[in-house]
């Protein structure tokens, strides 16, 4: 799957082709990826997207389903290779690896 870039003044500018680019989605399977800002946009994001996507007839039952909405720093990981191993530097490995000494 290629990668897309869509800079925008405004969060608003995103929702026509976002909402466009995931209706369109030939595999209903394939999760699809959006990198946002921060939270806050996420959050916003989803929410203006359920408006539009799947929508019945009353108007107000909207979902988006199957998206994974990241952040900048997830870009990395998306564009790299897949490692062998597990990485050591991952926030959950080293999370539970602080947790663990600060119990010692």
């Amino acid at each position: 799957m290629p990668l897309r870039f869509r800079l925008v003044r405004c969060l608003a500018d995103v929702v026509a082709p976002t909402a466009g680019f995931l209706s369109r989605s030939g595999d209903p399977f394939q999760r699809q990826r959006i990198i946002v800002p921060h939270a806050g946009a996420r959050a916003w994001l989803v929410a203006t997207l359920a408006e539009r996507l799947g929508v019945g007839p009353a108007g107000d039952d909207g979902i988006v389903a199957n998206v994974e909405i990241l952040f900048p720093g997830s870009i990395p990981a998306l564009v790299q290779p897949p490692r062998n191993g597990p990485d050591p530097w991952s926030i959950d490995r080293l999370t539970f690896a602080v947790l663990d000494s600060l119990t010692d």
